[in-house]
């Protein structure tokens, strides 16, 4: 079993994405303290609300009362380069734009006003398995 100690992350080293889906607000990405250049990206949980690393099982995520996040600091994975997740976010973008340009979908005012500088965007990277970093399946079930 591992213990999870947690870092506060200001706003600045953290931005909200878009997930595979092209839902808004669908990733946290999170700079890494040593270097800016890589991150982690976590999904939200439905049942908690809380945000799961996309690549382990034991990243977590909570935001505080301040609006800081609170992230773990031990993860069974590497950090991803910025870069990487900057042209993924660009194609999940391009979804999410396709999607709300449709005549059947709604977009409320609030999210079709978010600052882009918190959607940048990456091509889907892959592991050493094949398996891409950016869609990989999570185990809600086993979450805290």
């Amino acid at each position: 079993m591992h213990t999870n100690e947690f870092r506060e992350v200001d706003t600045c080293d953290a931005e909200y994405g878009f997930n595979e889906y092209g839902k808004i607000k669908g990733r946290l990405i999170v700079r890494e303290p040593g270097n800016r250049k890589f991150v982690r990206e976590y999904t939200v949980t439905e049942a908690t609300k809380n945000w799961r690393c996309l690549n382990c099982k034991i990243g977590i995520a909570k935001k505080n009362e301040n609006g800081n996040f609170f992230v773990s600091t031990n993860h069974d994975c590497a950090a991803i380069s910025y870069a990487i997740i900057q042209e993924n976010q660009n194609l999940f973008e391009a979804k999410y734009k396709q999607l709300t340009n449709s005549p059947s979908k709604k977009v409320s005012r609030c999210e079709s006003q978010m600052s882009k500088s918190s959607f940048n965007s990456s091509i889907i990277s892959q592991n050493e398995n094949g398996i891409s970093n950016s869609t990989r399946l999570v185990d809600y079930d086993n979450f805290l």
